[in-house]
């Protein structure tokens, strides 16, 4: 049994197409959202859409977008599930959904980074330079967005002391969490401990960020300073997941 926190931009829709393989090939149970593709609401409290498993079967798998909560999962999922997630240098993960959002939004102008001026890679950088004006929120799909996904909580984004516990919490919930800049032995790693066979965790890359993408760009070092300023979480999340590995 395996509950996958499918984390936004950092190859989770690759490694859900391995768990997602997986069910279908030894039929599975797996939990699925009742509407969308999201099994949880992001707005506030969490509200999660989960249709009924059939019969008087119990689910095997979940791996479908959602907000991570801990008392949900081990409701859903059997006592001896596998929690796995994954995680994402914050800078890449940043240019690749900054590039990849606003071509799946392309049509919304009201969307936020729709309204970021220029053309090809001068985007980024404009963004940088005026983000507090274009990325107001707290939590947004550039800012602290695997925060977010982890579950913490909006109202305690300023308080490190409880996010440092946070951490400390969800890394004893999680028995394994992938480094996107590691994902060959992050699949190898994974593969052992489920004890999957080689074939079971063959994989193709999905959703991602193309080379030919017309906003890929290089950072300087003071935009990047610039963003670890405005997403602090998430640089804090994934540099404990990094230290772990």
């Amino acid at each position: 049994h395996v509950g996958y926190l499918k984390v936004h931009k950092t190859g989770s829709t690759t490694i859900q197409n391995i768990f997602n393989r997986y069910v279908l090939h030894h039929n599975l149970t797996e939990l699925l959202p009742s509407r969308g593709n999201y099994l949880s609401d992001y707005s506030g409290k969490p509200i999660w859409h989960v249709l009924p498993p059939p019969g008087n079967k119990t689910f095997d798998m979940l791996f479908y977008h959602c907000t991570f909560n801990d008392k949900i999962f081990q409701t859903l999922l059997p006592a001896d599930t596998v929690y796995i997630a994954s995680v994402r240098n914050p800078v890449t993960r940043f240019m690749s959904a900054f590039c990849y959002y606003r071509e799946l939004f392309a049509g919304d102008k009201n969307y936020y980074l729709n309204m970021v001026s220029g053309k090809g890679s001068e985007l980024v950088h404009n963004f940088l330079q005026n983000i507090k004006s274009y990325d107001k929120e707290l939590l947004s799909d550039t800012r602290n967005r695997m925060t977010g996904d982890f579950g913490y909580p909006t109202r305690y984004f300023n308080d490190l002391d409880f996010f440092k516990d946070y951490l400390q919490h969800i890394g004893q919930f999680f028995d394994f969490v992938l480094v996107a800049e590691r994902f060959e032995e992050s699949i190898i790693y994974m593969r052992r401990l489920l004890g999957w066979s080689l074939k079971d965790v063959i994989q193709i890359k999905i959703n991602t960020w193309s080379k030919s993408s017309n906003c890929k760009t290089q950072l300087s070092p003071n935009e990047v300073e610039v963003y670890r300023h405005h997403s602090p979480l998430d640089f804090k999340l994934y540099n404990y997941f990094l230290s772990k590995f």
